[in-house]
């Protein structure tokens, strides 16, 4: 205890002999393939789409956005604080969402904030007070989700409070039994949520009773924070920490299947984090999901395996076409096509800020599909566009602080919220 009061070196004297040998770092860097580095001809994307409101994690209930229609040059429009950003002991979670021209957020105190788009002015703030929180100050903001009117805002306690979006008044406040660690996803008049331990409730969007709920386990490691649920065609997706992935029917929550992403690892100290950290995509009658050990596509309609492969990513892939687009643990920009998993190209991205050094370790997020254009972003600020015909760096800018959170695309903006807890949108 008090050796962690001081930087100075408190024991023995520092003339031990240093241990020979090599050394192997903790968490080892995987490159189990290379990609190809051709110029890739025959790639073909579906029409881009405009975007006009991003109302979910994920933009939509199933994931599946594709490719984003919009006239953004990368432009810096505005920098505009919403609250409290990570620090040691807090990590901002909750990805921005966008409706009626406005920019909604919730910071790592539980201020929830109403940004307008086009100017960056907040228009209205405000730090909820949970019902009881035997959580502490820990993880008390999460994330935010919008339907038929009302915010639905999850904190770190349990509790999911429902808020109307006019008067910004509470409807209803509802306290699960366990710690939540994702948005809430609202689908068809109702509320789905997912708590850190593999509990998953249904909840009237309405009043907030409970509907339904299921207990999955607490088993496993997590990396910080779940995937907020997916939905479609009247079934609802979990990630779970175990990494599996199990799907209800949306309206009775009777069980349809739960399939496994994956095996034991092979790559170092990370291989007990089995969980699933990126987005999961329901397009097609397909389920996509990437987990810190593997990528997969399984059938929706009973959870068989269609193919899965060795890919480890913890963002969020974009489905586009005949392409799923991901950026992976061992920092590739991949190009994977979506009938069989073959990685047909890849983009090598910084993986040191210091390569020389090797010191500095970037983590990447991302990456969004916007007009062409493949947008990623980082743990030192940096916002890069890349081809995804050629795999050429098109443009790089500095977003002036650290993004672990997915970006957003409304209206011709790009929506970054920094690590500090700042929005940075780009036009």
């Amino acid at each position: 205890m008090l050796s962690a009061c001081t930087d100075k070196y408190i024991g023995e004297k520092k003339n031990k002999k240093i241990p020979e040998g090599k050394r192997i770092p903790v968490v080892e860097i995987r490159e189990s393939f290379v990609p190809k580095d051709e110029k890739l001809k025959n790639i073909v994307l579906p029409r881009p789409q405009p975007i006009e409101e991003w109302a979910l994690p994920g933009g939509i209930a199933h994931h599946s956005v594709q490719h984003i229609a919009s006239k953004v040059v990368f432009d810096l429009s505005y920098k505009t604080s919403i609250g409290s950003g990570s620090d040691y002991r807090d990590k901002l979670l909750g990805e921005p969402i966008a409706v009626n021209g406005k920019i909604y957020t919730i910071d790592v105190n539980a201020k929830v904030s109403e940004t307008d788009i086009a100017t960056g002015t907040v228009l209205w703030s405000k730090r909820l007070e949970p019902i009881f929180s035997p959580m502490g100050h820990v993880l008390q903001g999460v994330g935010v989700s919008y339907d038929d009117g009302k915010l639905f805002v999850a904190l770190g306690s349990g509790e999911i409070q429902a808020i109307d979006i006019e008067t910004k008044e509470p409807i209803w406040k509802k306290m699960l039994p366990t710690p939540l660690r994702s948005a809430p996803l609202a689908y068809g008049g109702r509320i789905y949520a997912q708590s850190a331990d593999n509990k998953v409730t249904a909840m009237s969007s309405f009043n907030g009773d409970i509907l339904w709920s299921h207990d999955f386990g607490a088993e496993g490691a997590i990396i910080m924070g779940v995937p907020s649920p997916v939905a479609d065609m009247g079934v609802v997706v979990f990630g779970l920490s175990v990494g599996e992935v199990v799907a209800l029917r949306s309206d009775t929550g009777s069980f349809l299947w739960r399939s496994s992403v994956g095996g034991a690892a092979t790559f170092g100290a990370l291989e007990d984090m089995r969980d699933i950290k990126g987005r999961i995509i329901i397009d097609n009658n397909k389920v996509y999901v990437t987990s810190n050990l593997k990528t997969a596509v399984l059938n929706l309609k009973d959870g068989a395996v269609i193919w899965e492969k060795d890919i480890s990513s913890i963002n969020n892939p974009v489905l586009a076409g005949d392409y799923l687009f991901l950026a992976t643990t061992d920092n590739y920009l991949l190009t994977v096509l979506e009938k069989n998993g073959e990685t047909i190209a890849g983009i090598k991205l910084p993986l040191y800020e210091d390569e020389k050094d090797k010191t500095g370790r970037i983590f990447w997020t991302g990456p969004l599909l916007i007009e062409d254009k493949l947008v990623v972003a980082n743990n030192y600020g940096k916002l890069r566009i890349y081809s995804p015909y050629t795999g050429k760096l098109e443009k790089e800018t500095d977003v002036g602080e650290p993004v672990s959170i997915s970006m957003i695309a409304v209206k011709d903006n790009v929506i970054v919220l920094g690590d500090r807890g700042n929005l940075v949108v780009f036009k």
